[in-house]
């Protein structure tokens, strides 16, 4: 989850050094990256060699990436703090899931520190924040994040392929995919 800016960069720095550009990241929520290849490769070490040897890369900008980075980043705390009863036992509310040490230096559950249950306090707060990501309020927190977006001026001249998802002439129409010329 990055700034438009910073991938802007990112992308302009891969032309200049002709470079192809690759998504990547970790996702801990249930946001799925707003980048991600596509790739006609059958498994990793082919897309490896797609990207090394053939030097091809076709980058997916998701609809959520034009969202403002704030908002997503919001989203995202109110999926790590919520509560999951459908998960296995020990991993359905954020206490369980987030560890820290323990008097004797050793990395346990959050929920195992707490006298009972976590503080009052801290469960108000989620809840509320749970609350107003799902309500009507979504849009005026959406509205109040938006400071930060930024125009996306991609793709660039002789820069790495960047296709926005509602793109006419996204790759996967294409029987093959190459970068664009």
């Amino acid at each position: 989850m990055r700034s438009h800016r910073e991938n802007g960069e990112a992308g302009r720095l891969a032309a200049e050094w002709n470079q192809p550009i690759v998504s990547g990241g970790d996702r801990h929520t249930f946001e799925p990256n707003a980048a991600i290849n596509l790739t006609n490769a059958g498994d990793f070490s082919e897309f490896v060699d797609e990207i090394r040897n053939g030097r091809q890369s076709a980058v997916l900008l998701m609809p959520h990436y034009t969202q403002p980075l704030s908002w997503r980043f919001y989203q995202n705390f109110t999926h790590v703090v919520g509560e999951y009863p459908e998960h296995p036992q020990g991993r359905r509310r954020w206490d369980e899931r987030t560890y820290h040490a323990n008097l004797l230096g050793e990395m346990v559950p959050i929920a195992d520190l707490w006298k009972g249950e976590a503080p009052g306090f801290l469960k108000a707060i989620f809840a509320t924040a749970i609350l107003a990501a799902k309500l009507p309020l979504a849009g005026l927190l959406r509205n109040w994040t938006s400071e930060e977006i930024e125009s996306l001026q991609l793709p660039l001249r002789n820069s790495p392929k960047w296709v926005l998802a509602d793109d006419d002439e996204a790759p996967w129409a294409a029987p093959h995919i190459s970068p664009r010329s």
